[in-house]
């Protein structure tokens, strides 16, 4: 996703991101279930931020809050 000013402009597919975070199933269906905050899950290394810089992400935190807000309303299985 490309932010600008708090809003999401673009959306691309591929790995090519600024930012890279990955776990276990078990954290992202807690994540997408609002049982646990994302940005706090990936302080507590429970998803782990694998590229990118965790200071550089914090100051993304209001617009990653925002997507996985709206991703939370999505269904999964």
């Amino acid at each position: 996703m490309q932010f600008v000013d708090g809003s999401i402009t673009e959306l691309n597919s591929g790995d090519g991101g600024e930012f890279l975070i990955g776990g276990q199933a078990e954290w992202w269906r807690a994540v997408f279930n609002n049982r646990i905050d994302a940005f706090m899950a990936t302080q507590q290394g429970k998803l782990k931020l694998q590229r990118g810089e965790l200071a550089q992400l914090s100051r993304w935190y209001k617009p990653f809050q925002r997507a996985f807000a709206i991703w939370q309303t999505i269904p999964i299985q």
